[in-house]
């Protein structure tokens, strides 16, 4: 008798309680199997002062055939001496934008996440993304790299990974698709989206789709249903229309500790009118530090100075940063499974 797949946590989730507990003006979103180099803050400080409403996407390099002894001090010695990874998995852009990014229930650490979150960030900023490799992240393997051998991807291989859980991102990114080019018409014409058909292609979305209830494969497919008699179009049909009631006029605020993630549902009759979280009772939409975020232009931020108090940076479930091969120590977590990490901490 098999197990139920293990529970995964949510991106939009995760990247909601780093809106919420940062300060700072922008967010470091990484992987949790992601170390930074030293010059880390201090290149992205700059590229940020240099280009603040353009997203950051960082490249790693990958370490392979590592033995037990491997820590960060390693990672520091063999900076560029390792092999250049493809994909993405780290991430910067401005803090403000989280409750504005058309994501959906995207599962973390799955096929089609790091796809999802780069159509997000493209399509608010204007199809604008830079892409930096100067070494300033890693990642470590003891065996083989995927960089090397894609076969090894557990993307690739596992039956939970290649089936239901990658089912289910496909499913989100559709509809996320979907409502991306009815809220930004251009991101149509910007090259990620070219990508981002690609992607969908190479993960087999529309063999893996046959995983899902029926409800979920309407999402896929771009259509809607009718829960309870009332007309719904969400990115979570049924629950959000529990949520919201037959008028669609209810909008219980984003709760991490809720059993229900009914603040973090997105209908067609919110798209053009953001946020997309609904924010606590008498809580800013914006960020928390007192940023001004009143008639902000979509894709931009108007301040161009950098925040130096510090931003969250973001895992999923787990802690970035080891030494000696050990979690440095035990960090608070939310109820998302999000692990809250400061900028001192790397």
């Amino acid at each position: 008798q098999s197990r139920p797949p293990p529970p995964l946590p949510f991106l939009n989730m995760i990247l909601w309680a780093g809106h919420q507990s940062g300060k700072g003006k922008y967010l470091v979103y990484s992987n949790m199997d992601i170390g930074v180099q030293p010059p880390f803050y201090i290149k992205m400080a700059r590229q940020m002062q240099v280009m603040p409403d353009v997203p950051v996407s960082s490249i790693r390099e990958e370490f392979e055939h590592v033995d037990a002894t491997f820590d960060v001090e390693s990672a520091i010695a063999r900076r560029g001496t390792g092999l250049s990874h493809p994909g993405h998995d780290c991430w910067v852009f401005p803090r403000e934008w989280v409750p504005r990014l058309i994501l959906g229930f995207t599962l973390i650490g799955v096929s089609m996440v790091a796809t999802d979150m780069m159509q997000a960030l493209h399509a608010i900023s204007g199809c604008r993304m830079s892409l930096l490799s100067p070494h300033l992240t890693f990642h470590f393997v003891e065996g083989d790299s995927v960089v090397k051998h894609p076969s090894n991807q557990r993307a690739r291989n596992d039956k939970i990974f290649t089936g239901l859980y990658t089912a289910w991102n496909c499913a989100q990114f559709a509809r996320n698709r979907r409502d991306v080019l009815a809220t930004y018409p251009e991101y149509g014409q910007c090259w990620f989206s070219q990508q981002a058909e690609w992607n969908v292609y190479s993960y087999q979305c529309g063999a893996t789709i046959e995983h899902l209830p029926h409800e979920f494969k309407l999402l896929w497919h771009n259509d809607s249903i009718k829960p309870g008699g009332a007309y719904i179009d969400c990115n979570l049909p049924s629950l959000c229309a529990r949520c919201r009631g037959r008028d669609g006029s209810r909008r219980p605020p984003a709760d991490l500790m809720a059993a229900v993630p009914c603040g973090f549902c997105r209908c067609a009759g919110d798209l053009g009118n953001p946020p997309y979280i609904t924010p606590p009772v008498g809580g800013e939409v914006g960020a928390l530090a007192g940023e001004e975020t009143a008639n902000v232009p979509r894709g931009g931020v108007q301040e161009a100075s950098l925040d130096q108090t510090g931003a969250a940076v973001v895992g999923s479930g787990g802690v970035a940063v080891a030494q000696g091969g050990k979690a440095a120590r035990a960090l608070p977590r939310t109820g998302s499974g999000a692990v809250l990490l400061p900028r001192s901490d790397f």
